[in-house]
């Protein structure tokens, strides 16, 4: 005996997430001269203009990008999916191994709208960079000159981070005898350590004659009336 039969409909639906597929080192180090410090404090603090805002904005996604911290792709069982950037943040720190860290979070979302959990790759903008020196310019002075820094010139720097640079010198012992010549190296050092040096060549000149000292004075008149 056969029965008549019956017809059953079965709904696919697809309420699993996708995942992303990210790269196995999710962090790097980038410098300064990658990106401005300043423009990440002020993006951190919330100081920055809309159109500065998009410029660092840009910048960073194209570091992300250049650096390979951005998903390799999505999988999901059921469709096609696709990878979204979310946000991209900043922290700020006083260390020198990481002065702020660029924090840029991703998700995988499917065709159906499920949405995986949140994964992030940071970027740390770490100092290591020497300040850039400018020497004065090499002097050539006589005895009685006044050779201090003052006079002679204050070596100048600047660094990438912005932070203050500190300068100092040290002069080199005297060497030859005329002229008599020694180095005075400057040094800048940044708030992380990183120094630079260059070098100032003083001359001392000597092309003064000696005076002649008698030693004694005579009246003349009287020396040579009782002659």
């Amino acid at each position: 005996n056969v029965g008549s039969g019956f017809s059953c409909n079965y709904t696919i639906t697809d309420d699993v997430a996708p995942e992303l597929e990210m790269p196995a080192d999710l962090d790097g180090d980038i410098t300064c001269s990658d990106i401005s410090l300043e423009a990440a404090t002020g993006f951190a603090n919330n100081t920055l203009t809309q159109s500065e805002r998009q410029a660092f904005l840009q910048s960073a996604r194209a570091l992300f990008i250049s650096n390979g911290l951005i998903p390799l792709g999505t999988s999901d069982d059921c469709n096609g999916s696709d990878w979204d950037e979310i946000s991209i943040d900043v922290t700020l720190s006083d260390s020198c191994d990481a002065l702020a860290t660029l924090i840029c979070t991703f998700v995988a979302v499917d065709d159906c709208g499920n949405t995986s959990e949140e994964i992030a790759s940071e970027l740390n903008i770490i100092d290591n960079t020497a300040p850039v020196i400018t020497c004065p310019a090499d002097a050539v002075v006589s005895c009685t000159d006044d050779i201090s820094p003052a006079a002679l010139g204050m070596a100048t720097a600047t660094d990438d981070c912005g932070g203050d640079v500190t300068v100092d010198f040290a002069d080199s012992d005297v060497s030859g005898t005329c002229p008599e010549v020694f180095t005075r190296t400057w040094t800048a050092t940044d708030a992380c350590g990183n120094a630079s040096t260059c070098a100032q060549i003083i001359t001392i000149a000597d092309e003064e004659a000696p005076v002649f000292d008698l030693g004694c004075q005579f009246d003349f008149e009287l020396f040579t009336s009782q002659g």
